[in-house]
């Protein structure tokens, strides 16, 4: 019988025998050397994702920050802008309005008159500082506050230059039509898009001009229409306006009640602005709120990415097909 004891004393395995221990043998030795290079390279691409998954994370805390930050400080200006020239409107129109009903608009030291001739200088800065920086909010609504609170969008696919074409003067081109009912912010789905016709005379001149498309679910369009509307008005409380640094005022283009309800109307508008702002500022809070469990799974995240973008609230793109 063979000595199945080595020199030490020890016993050694029995080699196996026949074709099924030859190949059982061949197979301990291939996962042997096989098998630590593959945990190795599992355990490597592992760390890598865990790896990029928390340097993404790092990146997307930094991203929200500065978008919610550029978003509320366009909010905060924009909103305190236009309050305040609004207000100082309002109160010029209702000093003169109430003076003349009580009889005294023609008594300098009336209170209505003192507090319109403190007023008055307040509104005229404001509502220039308002012209001034008109243009430049809007674009700072439109990029911090409507493209920011997008999450489908992509900055590299973003269309031609130009594509949007509100701004203040085309509304004017248009003769907007302010106290229009149709043209009043709605959030309704049926009337949260409106289109303004071209008016016949530029139609003549201009044949192939398409009609105005305003969208209320556009911070930035619901601005230039208020602002527009906040010129129109200046033009009818014209009479306020002489009167409180002491001309004779001339006469209102339209009646008080008109012009009440004209001032109320630019109210709505404000309001319907700052909710819109509000609600977009919470959109982009919630576009980067930590990505639920399975969005953490190697592959499970591309995948699930590749479909509805929920796992990655910022996305890369190839800058070379970007205009």
């Amino acid at each position: 019988m063979p000595n199945e004891n080595g020199k030490d004393g020890q016993p050694q395995p029995v080699a196996p025998t026949g074709l099924w221990g030859r190949i059982e043998l061949v197979n301990q030795k291939f996962a042997y050397f096989i098998g630590l290079p593959i945990v190795t390279l599992v355990g490597s691409l592992l760390a890598a994702h865990f790896q990029y998954v928390a340097a993404y994370e790092d990146k997307v805390r930094t991203i929200s920050k500065d978008q919610l930050s550029a978003a509320e400080s366009a909010f905060t200006d924009v909103s305190s802008a236009f309050s305040n020239a609004i207000t100082l409107q309002q109160t010029l129109y209702f000093n003169f309005h109430a003076a003349a009903a009580n009889g005294r608009a023609n008594d300098p030291q009336a209170l209505e008159a003192q507090n319109s001739r403190t007023n008055f200088p307040h509104y005229e800065d404001a509502r220039i500082s308002l012209r001034e920086n008109v243009d430049l909010l809007a674009r700072r609504v439109e990029l911090n506050i409507d493209w920011a609170s997008d999450i489908d969008r992509d900055a590299a696919n973003a269309g031609d230059y130009g594509a949007d074409p509100m701004s203040r003067i085309v509304l004017g081109q248009y003769d907007f039509d302010c106290d229009a009912t149709k043209y009043m912010p709605s959030f309704k789905y049926d009337r949260s898009k409106v289109e303004v016709p071209v008016p016949p005379d530029v139609h003549k001149e201009k044949p192939s001009l398409k009609p105005l498309g305003i969208d209320w679910y556009s911070a930035k369009h619901e601005l230039l229409t208020m602002y527009y509307c906040f010129e129109r008005n200046h033009d009818r409380i014209l009479a306020a306006r002489e009167w409180s640094v002491g001309n004779t005022p001339s006469h209102p283009k339209m009646s008080d009640e008109e012009i009440h309800e004209s001032l109320d109307r630019e109210a709505v508008r404000l309001h319907a602005f700052l909710t819109l702002a509000a609600r977009r500022i919470e959109k982009i809070r919630v576009k980067f709120r930590p990505a639920v469990w399975y969005c953490h799974f190697p592959g499970v995240r591309e995948l699930y990415d590749a479909v509805s973008n929920k796992c990655s609230p910022i996305r890369t793109a190839d800058t070379r097909y970007a205009q």
